[in-house]
């Protein structure tokens, strides 16, 4: 008999200012996964939490930003595997005034940037291009479901 382990519940922001330039954040070059990654701010979904409350908790640990919005529906939802784990990704999508600063409360930087200027910059890390910038797997999954929309 197999058992298998419910997906990690993962709630994700994406912080977009009104001309369109969306928050990534550096993950800390001593994190056990993804070190030195870009990123889109959130995290897991600690028991007891529903995923608005994780995102909120998550986006104002990682960068000092307060969601209000309840109930808000996500654009991306799916489960998928990555290293060795599932996970089931929420992706929501946060419109934030344009002189707002994240704070890098756990990050070791952050950066503005379009979808196109994301698209040419970011890579998996792996795919041989040292001209760019290794983003997570999830980060690059969420860029492809940003384009479709």
């Amino acid at each position: 008999m197999t058992i298998y382990e419910a997906p990690i519940r993962v709630a994700t922001a994406v912080l977009r200012r009104p001309d369109g330039r969306m928050l990534f954040t550096l993950r800390r070059a001593t994190e056990k996964n993804y070190p030195s990654h870009w990123e889109f701010p959130g995290g897991k979904v600690d028991v007891g939490e529903n995923i608005d409350q994780a995102l909120r908790r998550e986006v104002y640990e990682e960068v000092g930003y307060n969601m209000y919005a309840d109930n808000r529906e996500p654009f991306a939802d799916a489960v998928f595997s990555c290293n060795g784990k599932l996970y089931h990704m929420y992706g929501f999508v946060e419109e934030v005034d344009g002189g707002w600063m994240p704070s890098l409360l756990e990050s070791d930087g952050a950066v503005w940037l379009s979808l196109p200027e994301a698209r040419r910059l970011l890579n998996d890390g792996w795919s041989g291009d040292n001209n760019g910038w290794p983003a997570t797997e999830a980060t690059l999954w969420l860029l492809g479901r940003l384009e479709a929309k």
